[in-house]
């Protein structure tokens, strides 16, 4: 057993990894994704203004951006069914998190039990956002230009790829603007092997490669307009672009492990490394750390870069340590996989439930419902159920808000403040006409819930595991005929 544990207990994160990404899907960007690649079909043109809220028909909708993002998840979609998108989705997050193990492979070099139990609080820490998002796209290529400035910078053929790689960023996510920093960061590291390299040319001819968009300038400053008028209300308001420092953030416990057990370890190893290696693997290591408190959305990217510094500080100096220490890793490296694993809801389902939309997550049969009966008046939908119902319903009956939107001051001001009081509930209902509401039980929507089930004029129409609706006492709810 002795001889095989160091093999064996490498394959415990791939079955956590496995575990937590082969799950129904319920990504409300996903569906909107979808909902505008087959707008686009229909027209041959992207949509310029919302096509599918009736709050704001004249808001502009920013659809190009990251055109071919939407493309990389559309075709396995049409080719395996939900099934395309959900093993995509898991194939990303395998390579993201087997790529810091790379170069031990390439240097043939075996490491201590320590390491698969980094591998498994990483994937512990950051499976959140392990979800049918273009940014997945971002994130692996950013791990990717940190490890090819780590290990290949000497090497001509990586700075001459570097403007295909932000080619095919820009039109994928619009993340790039990090992989600039980065960039920024090893300049100011090693400006020596740089200079020596000719960097500076392939950096330059990487921003003009960013530029080749099909929204032109606009498509290139996207990003930086998106960091300074958007990002502030997401940061205020989105759970996944919440600092760690924010209180509402503190009941998710798992998202904390990475500082009280990588991060300290990491920098206790750094300063062991031989100093001609300490300068860009520090500023890497602090690069992670900084993005991973300043919000949940970095926070499987920093775990990415976690390892890939371990990983290098295990090349350059490898560690020792005793057996004792080995089996005591092994054990709580199981731990950690069984827990989370056996603790699973979807660990006694079968495959084909698991690459199915989500029915608790998603309003599967509401939305049936609602269809069928054929709305007059207006619908209020739940944050949550935007992206399915906009590619679900195409518009027809149209939505109050989805959260592919960037207008976050109607947002404000008229999704989170009426759940306040019913006093603001009425002026909300009275302002657009609303005669439905389809919430989620597993969101934001509690305070809607309970105000509405409290309200004389309002009755519960449906209700399942995750969703309810309710509507007006009114006959012009529905169309008769």
């Amino acid at each position: 057993m002795g001889k095989y544990l160091p093999h064996l207990v490498w394959l415990l994160p791939i079955i956590m990894l496995l575990e937590l990404s082969i799950r129904p899907l319920f990504e409300p960007d996903l569906f909107f994704y979808f909902a505008l690649i087959e707008r686009f079909l229909q027209s041959w043109s992207w949509p310029v203004n919302d096509p599918f809220v009736y709050t704001l028909p004249s808001d502009p909708v920013m659809t190009m951006h990251q055109w071919l993002g939407y493309w990389t998840l559309y075709v396995p979609y049409l080719w395996l069914g939900w099934a395309g998108p959900i093993l995509l989705k898991t194939t990303l997050a395998f390579l993201f998190f087997s790529l810091p193990l790379v170069a031990l492979i390439f240097h043939r070099q075996t490491v201590s039990s320590l390491f698969p139990l980094a591998w498994s609080i990483a994937i512990f820490a950051g499976h959140h956002r392990i979800r049918e998002r273009v940014s997945l796209w971002g994130d692996l290529f950013a791990l990717g230009l940190c490890a090819g400035l780590l290990w290949s910078s000497q090497k001509r053929w990586f700075w001459r790829s570097l403007p295909f790689l932000f080619l095919l960023w820009a039109q994928v996510h619009p993340s790039y603007p990090l992989g600039f920093v980065i960039l920024a960061i090893y300049l100011a590291c090693d400006w020596a092997t740089a200079k020596t390299m000719g960097a500076w040319k392939w950096i330059l001819a990487s921003v003009a490669s960013a530029m080749i968009h099909p929204l032109g300038w606009q498509g290139f400053i996207y990003p930086f307009i998106f960091s300074l008028n958007v990002e502030p209300y997401l940061s205020r308001n989105i759970m996944e672009w919440l600092p760690l420092w924010d209180a509402r953030i503190f009941p998710y416990t798992f998202l904390y492990v990475p500082l009280f057990t990588l991060v300290p370890w990491l920098f206790w190893r750094h300063f062991r490394c031989p100093q001609p290696h300490r300068l860009l693997p520090f500023a890497f290591l602090a690069l992670a750390t900084a993005l991973m408190l300043k919000s949940v959305r970095f926070g499987m990217l920093a775990q990415g870069i976690f390892l890939l510094i371990l990983m290098h500080q295990e090349i350059i100096a490898p560690s020792r340590t005793r057996r004792f220490v080995n089996w005591v890793a092994t054990l709580a490296c199981a731990a950690l996989v069984g827990v989370k694993v056996f603790a699973s809801p979807w660990l006694d389902r079968p495959l084909h439930e698991r690459i199915e939309l989500d029915p608790v997550r998603l309003p599967l049969e509401a939305a049936r419902i609602l269809k069928d009966q054929n709305p007059r008046m207006r619908l209020f939908n739940s944050f949550a159920y935007g992206g399915y119902l906009a590619w679900l319903w195409q518009g027809q009956p149209p939505l109050f808000f989805h959260g592919f939107s960037t207008n976050f001051d109607f947002f404000e001001k008229y999704y989170l403040a009426p759940m306040e009081s019913q006093t603001r509930l009425m002026e909300l209902i009275q302002k657009f006409d609303i005669g439905i509401f389809l919430l989620t039980k597993t969101g934001y929507d509690g305070d809607y819930i309970n105000l509405l089930s409290m309200n004389p004029h309002w009755q519960k129409m449906y209700e399942d595991a995750g969703s309810v609706i309710f509507i007006k006492k009114d006959p012009r709810v529905f169309d008769k005929k």
